[in-house]
């Protein structure tokens, strides 16, 4: 278990649904997610206060700000344009794949903040018959490239922003989960 859960006052706990590790202040049988658990936020925003697009955004780049990181511009959603892999960006970590990642060329900050509008086709038959289908949204990151003379945070304060951030938009921390998963890079 990392330190900052424990630092947080989270507990390693088994979803009786999906078997799934995950973390939460308080005792749980599921972890949250769909579908094992109902969306609960549709009409009854977990934030403090209802937030639109553009406020959220401005919310979560003065956080990071103030948190150290650079807000640096979008990129385009055409990939294909620096990457001959993928031709839209589906994650703003595409933006940085695979001349900065693999340190061929530098970030234009680090760490920086920025919102990607990403694109996502996987799933279009789903689109319009669930909440969480779609096919454009836009991803806020706090981004990071560690080098090995250069590191500058990973997992610990990672979640601890996530959680600052959070807590921030009044959003209760027993009704957050961190849910254990791995990510391999893709086009790393």
């Amino acid at each position: 278990m990392l330190k900052i859960f424990e630092d947080l006052g989270y507990k390693k706990q088994i979803c009786k649904t999906c078997g799934n590790e995950f973390y939460s202040q308080v005792d749980r049988d599921t972890c949250g997610d769909a579908p094992c658990d109902e969306y609960g936020f549709i009409g009854n925003p977990a934030t403090d206060k209802p937030y639109d697009l553009y406020e959220i955004q401005e919310t979560f780049r003065n956080f990071l700000k103030d948190e150290g990181h650079e807000p640096i511009p979008r990129y385009p959603t055409l990939a294909k344009r620096w990457r001959d892999d993928v031709f839209l960006v589906g994650a703003s970590i595409f933006c940085f794949q695979p001349w900065i990642t693999s340190g061929l060329v530098e970030p234009p900050a680090n760490p920086l903040e920025v919102e990607q509008p990403s694109i996502r086709l996987n799933d279009v038959d789903n689109v319009g018959r669930t909440g969480r289908h779609m096919t454009c949204f836009t991803m806020g990151s706090h981004t990071v490239i560690n080098k090995p003379d250069n590191f500058i945070y990973w997992e610990d304060e990672t979640i601890r922003l996530c959680h600052e951030f959070f807590k921030s938009i009044g959003i209760n921390t027993e009704e957050i989960t961190f849910i254990k998963s791995w990510w391999k890079g893709g086009g790393n």
